[in-house]
């Protein structure tokens, strides 16, 4: 059974010979499991997620975060913005929303509009940490400075064309601004019906399915997502064709309450135990023990440390297809640390 925080705080409370909560609250053995918990995730990169930045006419209808919980069930939420009208940009105050420019408020309506407009800022997922990699039409675009730009092309912020680079530093925290502006529609399909799971892919896939239960986890060429950006099952794919796709690291899904699970592998949630104790061992007043403390210090660091070259293996490892597709690799590979030099790799 996986261990959800309110277990894993009675057990450390168990392990500092506190059951009743007379040195340590639960509330604070929380707040020091939480920590590391954020910490694990930012150090190692162990939790990895990936989100497509659609190049689409942009709907949106609502203009503000806090213009959410106004929406009534049944509701469909299409999307931030600001601005209804490229002109509309230079009256936008610094440390405003930057998000547009947005026409109409629903998918549907653009197919009615003489003019539409691909949105070069996007929100970023809030969880996200760091991004890794971003791609558009399949391939790598790479991260500049805005001042870069603006020494370069003062209109930087208005030109169309292919998508070459991105930004993160000129409209505000947790943006992402495609430079240039895309001009032409991505690859897409069209979903019809909001509810249930896609079943068939025979009418946008001619791939052989493998298996017969269980929901299309994987589509070649597309990635799977669902409706609105949060984990669960895929809802509709989107096609890799002209679009922006962003590889990144995040922190794990909020802790609710005590039955919550971790969202990290369960054998590595004994490492947050070890940082906690080391916190409340370490903390100024009755039962502090740096010695102690120290102990359990190392244990944190050498878990992290374990992770990461865990990690480090699984992405410097060899992939393969498995089954009748496998093919064998045409040349012996690069030579890596420690090598046997004497004998020939093949």
């Amino acid at each position: 059974m996986a261990d959800t925080i309110g277990s894993l705080i009675t057990n450390t409370l168990f392990k500092l010979g506190d059951n009743d909560s007379d040195l340590w609250s639960r509330d604070e053995i929380r707040r020091y499991i939480l920590e590391a918990y954020k910490s694990m995730a930012q150090d190692t990169g162990i939790l990895w997620d990936q989100q497509v930045l659609e190049d689409q006419p942009q709907a949106g209808n609502v203009t503000c975060p806090e213009e959410l919980q106004f929406l009534e069930a049944g509701d469909t939420f299409t999307g931030l913005f600001s601005y209804t009208s490229p002109g509309e940009r230079e009256y936008i105050d610094p440390g405003q929303w930057n998000l547009g420019p947005t026409n109409h408020n629903q998918v549907w309506e653009a197919a009615y509009l003489d003019e539409t407009y691909y949105r070069a800022v996007h929100e970023l997922p809030e969880e996200l940490i760091a991004i890794e990699r971003a791609t558009w039409n399949q391939r790598r675009i790479e991260p500049l400075r805005s001042n870069e730009l603006e020494f370069s092309d003062s209109q930087y912020q208005t030109v169309n064309g292919q998508v070459e680079a991105y930004l993160q530093d000129k409209d505000g925290v947790g943006s992402f601004r495609k430079w240039r502006i895309p001009s032409i529609a991505a690859d897409s399909y069209v979903i019809t019906g909001m509810f249930g799971l896609m079943r068939s892919v025979s009418d946008i896939s001619s791939e052989t399915v493998i298996g017969s239960w269980g929901v299309c986890r994987r589509l070649p060429g597309m990635e799977l997502a669902d409706g609105d950006g949060a984990r669960g099952f895929p809802r509709r794919p989107w096609k890799t064709a002209h679009n922006t796709k962003i590889e990144y690291i995040r922190k794990g899904r909020a802790i609710e309450d005590d039955a919550t699970e971790f969202e990290i592998p369960q054998v590595y949630v004994k490492y947050l135990r070890h940082y906690a104790i080391y916190r409340a061992l370490n903390r100024t007043g009755e039962g502090q023990d740096l010695k102690f403390a120290a102990f359990w210090k190392s244990r944190w660091d050498s878990g992290l440390a374990r992770i990461r070259k865990r990690k480090d293996a699984m992405t410097a490892g060899r992939m393969r297809v498995f089954g009748s597709q496998d093919r064998e690799l045409s040349s012996p590979p690069l030579a890596r640390f420690p090598w046997n030099y004497v004998k020939a790799s093949r």
